[in-house]
């Protein structure tokens, strides 16, 4: 079976596809190739035409307007192969193709059981259409080649004019209408907004072109480029690395683990921003490209936190599926867990040093983890170590908050063998305890300031007397921030300064080999919450943990 789509329904699409999978083994739809193009492309998905039974058309503006599914719709016609368009959106059927307009429709607007149902019913009766296909076979239509090459040589160059910059905005505009391309012309679009020389004007613009764009759900190439050596990275960082390595042999660090160590798995969160804007209709005022606390904020306040969640474990789960080919994606929060387990344990067999694993073999008494998930655990465990879990009881109006760990053993002490893993904002296991929408972010401020006790003293102790390792955090986002402010100018300071301070940030990009301006406002603004300041690692936190597991060397 041969799903033809616009990139845009991408999400929708990874819904279908297991529905569809309940009357067939072979469901295609080109997610990996759809994004790299040419004619090697093209001839993959015309020979996955050819041997379909049944061509599922997805319905929506986008498709409807999309050169590659016309063209794939009349080679599927060419081929006598029975049709079967999906409205995924409200969508005009006047505008879409005539053989589209002429076929009974199936509704799938909305994921459900009584949707699916319909949708088997009517796979089932155009499996009864098929026929051999035609001898000789129809000539193949033309690849719809997709050349935004001149757009990406503008963009390479090291300066550009303001008439330069507006000519870049006019291509980018053009492109932007087609839906083929509409993934591609977004990762241009923001390489033009990292630009240091962009005016203010083209970034405005910029920025509302991006948020018409639909959101990848694939991988950041960030996230699957070439890691580099130690021997490769740059003499400053290796000596950045070394200074760690005392702190690290004795027992005198704390890692604090950002969301951003599972953007590989799920990409950045801040991305759920604008689909939630869009899902939920929020006003133009409040749909801010990155700005998930706002975007959840409003989710909320509209509907209620129940939704808010729910949101949350739906959107990350049909992520998951569609990113890492997971299956079986549950409903509850639990099922979200253990689908990102799961990814996450397919991905480090992939890989020489997981950041996880490497921290996780390392001497540690307690990991701080602003991450929802329980990989750090995970990776103890799997490391031999006996792990304990403790939960930030952050909200005054939860009173069945897990039992802790100090309450059930008065004796606890963290240790080596014996660490304490601890969810400063909550886990997605414990919905009540997550720290999602700005008031949360306010609540959680103003609770750990006011009340010392919420934090527990061996935790409060560490953060106030070690090394801090920051990883996978970006200052678009508001963990770091209310961390800094929270916990750790609170925790005092004058026995951090014995230490070197090290953040790998989760926004690195690559071409940027540092010192930039970036770079100095990061140092400048990490020293005004810690001393001395945190000394940014300018590369991936994989790179990171590879290049401090090479220098620490194997176990004894």
């Amino acid at each position: 079976m041969f799903i033809s789509y616009a990139r845009p329904d991408a999400d929708a699409v990874g819904n279908l596809a297991k529905d569809l999978g309940l009357v067939s083994r072979d469901v295609w739809f080109d997610q990996e190739l759809r994004s790299q193009g040419g004619q090697e492309w093209w001839n993959v998905i015309l020979a996955k035409v050819r041997a379909a039974e049944v061509f599922v058309f997805v319905l929506s503006p986008d498709s409807v307007r999309s050169n590659a599914c016309r063209s794939e719709l009349s080679y599927a016609l060419d081929l006598g192969l029975p049709i079967l368009p999906v409205k995924v959106r409200d969508t005009n059927i006047q505008l879409a193709p005539e053989a589209i307009v002429r076929t009974q429709v199936v509704s799938y607007e909305r994921r459900s059981a009584e949707t699916a149902t319909a949708l088997v019913v009517a796979v089932l009766q155009k499996r009864t259409e098929t026929r051999p296909p035609p001898d000789p076979l129809p000539t193949p239509p033309p690849a719809p080649i997709i050349d935004l090459e001149p757009v990406r040589q503008r963009l390479a160059a090291p300066h550009l004019s303001f008439d330069e910059q507006a000519a870049v905005l006019v291509d980018l505009r053009v492109q932007a209408r087609n839906p083929d391309q509409a993934e591609a012309t977004r990762s241009l679009a923001e390489q033009f907004l990292a630009r240091e020389d962009l005016t203010v004007s083209a970034k405005k613009d910029l920025e509302a072109l991006i948020l018409k764009l639909p959101v990848s759900t694939m991988r950041d190439p960030a996230d699957t480029r070439r890691r580099r050596t130690l021997s490769e990275l740059d003499p400053d960082t290796v000596d950045m690395l070394r200074k760690l390595l005392p702190h690290i042999r004795n027992s005198h660090f704390t890692p604090i683990i950002g969301r951003g160590m599972t953007n590989s798995l799920l990409g950045p969160l801040r991305r759920l921003a604008p689909e939630w804007a869009r899902d939920f209709r929020s006003p133009t005022q409040l749909r801010r490209r990155t700005d998930l606390p706002v975007a959840a904020q409003f989710v909320e306040v509209m509907n209620n936190v129940d939704t808010l969640r729910n949101a949350l474990i739906h959107d990350l789960r049909d992520r998951i599926v569609a990113t890492n080919g997971a299956q079986n994606g549950g409903e509850t929060p639990g099922d979200l867990n253990r689908l990102v387990s799961d990814a996450w344990r397919r991905r480090r067999a992939d890989v020489d040093y997981d950041p996880y694993q490497v921290l996780a073999g390392l001497p540690c008494r307690i990991y701080v983890t602003a991450n929802p998930w329980t990989l750090m655990a995970e990776a103890l465990r799997d490391a031999g170590k006996e792990p304990e879990a403790e939960i930030c009881p952050w909200r005054p109006d939860v009173y069945d908050w897990p039992e802790s760990v100090f309450e059930r053993d008065p004796d606890y002490e963290p240790s080596v063998e014996h660490p304490l893993v601890y969810h400063v904002f909550g886990t997605v296991e414990v919905p009540d305890s997550l720290v999602l929408s700005a008031d949360d972010y306010l609540d959680f401020l103003i609770g750990v300031t006011a009340d010392r006790l919420l934090i527990p003293k061996p935790v409060a102790s560490s953060l106030a007397d070690s090394a801090l390792l920051l990883l996978g955090f970006s200052l678009e986002e508001m963990d770091i921030r209310v961390l800094l402010r929270g916990l750790i100018r609170q925790e005092g300071g004058s026995k951090r300064s014995r230490y070197s301070h090290v953040g790998a940030q989760s926004d690195f990009r690559p071409g940027q080999d540092g010192p930039t301006r970036e770079q100095r406002y990061l140092e400048r603004y990490f020293g005004k919450y810690c001393d001395p300041s945190i000394d940014i690692f300018w590369g991936t936190v994989d790179e990171f943990a590879a290049g401090l597991a090479e220098l620490i060397g194997p176990a004894p």
